[in-house]
């Protein structure tokens, strides 16, 4: 199908530890099938993040990975640098708003240069030093011209880009972490980022 491989969680709290675990025992269970994930804005934080690196490592086929705005901080993206390599078909990686300095940046920028087919690459909204950024920049020059680069304050994607053609139902927005867990399964179990979400009950 279409949309098949892809999961779209962008915009729902992940940040309790429960919610976290069973995150990373779906996209673990999904392996090989997980192509696409957002998880923007879920407030993942340094922990959830390198909770998630390690249940990654098992999606080797994952092109795009949006963690927009979660507060992983260089502890993340340096879990991060470690499992980029094993994404050879890794095409897009938003990381914009993050908190990840210079050695998180660095640490996540030269493992991009495993990934030949990577294309977009958003480090925006981040306190990367203005060193980093054109040490960096020279970094990513050997990489193939079609690739985007976004380390400043002007992001090449509008922020109406990020949701995705995902409207948050309402109902989720104060839900119980019972109805966070069966919405995320159920997002998993269909991998269609567009859902019908009046046919669904949450408490």
């Amino acid at each position: 199908e279409e949309n098949e491989g892809e999961v779209e969680l962008g915009g729902v709290r992940l940040n309790d530890p429960k919610l976290q675990a069973e995150l990373c025992r779906l996209v673990t269970r999904a392996g090989p099938k997980l192509l696409d994930l957002d998880l923007a804005r879920c407030g993942l934080g340094p922990e959830g993040a390198e909770l998630l690196c390690e249940a990654l490592g098992a999606c080797p086929q994952l092109r795009e990975l949006d963690l927009y705005d979660n507060g992983i901080c260089d502890e993340g993206a340096k879990a991060l640098a470690k499992k980029i390599p094993d994404w050879r078909h890794l095409v897009r990686l938003d990381l914009w708003k993050n908190k990840i300095s210079d050695p998180g940046a660095k640490a996540v920028t030269m493992s991009l240069t495993f990934c030949l087919a990577l294309e977009e690459l958003n480090l925006t909204g981040n306190p990367i030093s203005s060193r980093c950024r054109e040490e960096l920049a020279y970094i990513l020059a050997e990489e193939p011209p079609k690739m985007l680069t976004s380390f400043g304050s002007t992001p090449f994607l509008e922020l109406s880009d990020y949701n995705n053609g995902l409207d948050l139902p309402q109902e989720m927005l104060g839900a119980s972490n019972e109805a966070i867990l069966d919405w995320m399964r159920l997002q998993f179990s269909s991998a269609q980022p567009k859902v019908e979400w009046e046919v669904f009950e949450f408490f």
